[in-house]
């Protein structure tokens, strides 16, 4: 009910921003929506959200890649520039010694090996946080 009243109001306020596709949901205002579970989602966008929910749900994977739409593709810059994959990994294997508790090194080890390029920078940062605050020894 209350986007029903704030896409009337939009429309009629602010009509040529309505061109625009919000971050959020990646389509515009004018687009058709499906509520699921209470989650708006653009009708276009619907196959690509069912797809990738029923692989993490299942454990499957119908794709080599999610199927999304992120403003910024980490991990595939990551998987396809070789030179940043280096330098970040050099990062790691140059810091990761200045943690002395075996489990945060196995932690810090199970991030940095996953394929999410986040876990890795989640790493990355703690190391070189330790680094740049002279805290070693953790």
């Amino acid at each position: 009910m209350f986007r029903q009243i704030y896409k009337k109001w939009f429309l009629s306020k602010y009509p040529q921003a309505a061109e625009y596709k919000w971050q959020k949901n990646n389509a515009k205002i004018t687009d058709r929506f499906v509520s699921i579970f209470g989650k708006q989602i653009a009708l276009k966008y619907f196959p690509a959200v069912a797809l990738n929910t029923l692989q993490k749900y299942l454990n499957v994977k119908f794709f080599s890649k999610k199927l999304s739409h992120d403003l910024a593709p980490y991990d595939y810059w990551y998987a396809t520039n070789a030179s940043l994959r280096r330098e970040l990994e050099d990062i790691y294997n140059n810091n990761i010694s200045l943690i002395s508790d075996k489990d945060i090194i196995e932690n810090c080890q199970t991030l940095f090996k996953s394929k999410s390029f986040i876990n890795k920078a989640k790493v990355l940062t703690l190391l070189k946080s330790i680094e740049l605050l002279h805290l070693g020894g953790v």
